[in-house]
């Protein structure tokens, strides 16, 4: 099992292995945190509160952020460790240390999940890794946190592209498999989120708009006992319907491996 802690742990990933087992489980039980929100959330429909008082109830809030911080950790250690024979210097290092280290950006330091600089490139190369785990209890969709992620994703984009705009940024939203069957017809969550950060990638040169990232993929991972680890990866700018293309993770670091000599081939 993976044992990642926040920049101070000696941390062992899968490295470039396409299945994600080992950071699911080091991330902890999402299962049991979503079963004891459903059921506090149960005993609250029976208070018989209204809407007004239930905002000052947060269900189960602090045990998904923790949660989201672990499992974003483990895959920012795993993205890094799988990308290290390429970019020796690549954070968080082998060890697990230097999580969200941090580069400059037009308004200061930022935290990166994942981040190569070299004093000749500056920011060369920055990943990030955002997380969307649990379904709304409202709507019983995931689709609650998909403006707020696009959001984020946007304002470190424009950051970082504004004070070095050769800087290549790819993006790894992950959401549960059932994302992709959650909707009436084909209006589902994972559909819902492709056509959101669509628009956040796409960025083909230093002069194109800031605020989006070069390349941006959807991992829908497996909640299952038996799929646990599984991911597909998605390309948000890919096509859809029945020529979707499903990619794995060994692949994910491929392509951000080739778009990187391309936007440094000089």
């Amino acid at each position: 099992m993976s044992k990642v802690s926040k920049g101070r742990s000696n941390a062992l990933s899968s490295g470039k292995s396409d299945s994600f087992r080992e950071e699911f489980l080091a991330a902890g039980d999402r299962d049991e945190i979503a079963t004891v929100v459903a059921k506090l959330s149960a005993a609250m429909d029976e208070l018989g509160l209204s809407e007004h008082e239930r905002r000052y109830v947060e269900v189960g809030r602090a045990a998904k952020k923790n949660y989201a911080q672990r499992l974003s950790t483990c895959i920012a250690q795993k993205v890094s460790d799988g990308l290290r024979d390429r970019y020796p210097t690549i954070l968080p290092s082998a060890d697990g240390k230097m999580h969200e280290s941090r580069s400059m950006g037009a308004g200061g330091l930022k935290k990166l999940d994942v981040n190569y600089s070299t004093p000749e490139l500056g920011l060369g190369l920055g990943i990030s890794v955002k997380t969307i785990n649990f379904r709304d209890l409202a709507t019983k969709r995931y689709t609650k946190n998909v403006k707020r992620v696009d959001g984020e994703l946007r304002a470190e984009a424009q950051d970082y592209h504004t004070r070095q705009p050769y800087s290549l940024l790819a993006g790894l939203v992950f959401m549960p498999m059932d994302a992709a069957t959650d909707g009436v017809g084909e209006r589902s969550s994972f559909r819902h989120a492709r056509e959101v950060f669509a628009g956040r990638a796409g960025r083909a040169g230093p002069q194109d708009d800031p605020s989006r990232f070069e390349r941006l993929w959807i991992g829908l991972y497996g909640t299952t006992p038996e799929t646990l680890g599984d991911v597909r990866f998605f390309d948000v700018s890919g096509p859809e319907g029945d020529s979707v293309e499903v990619i794995r993770f060994s692949a994910v670091l491929d392509e951000i491996q080739s778009e990187f000599r391309t936007r440094n081939r000089k």
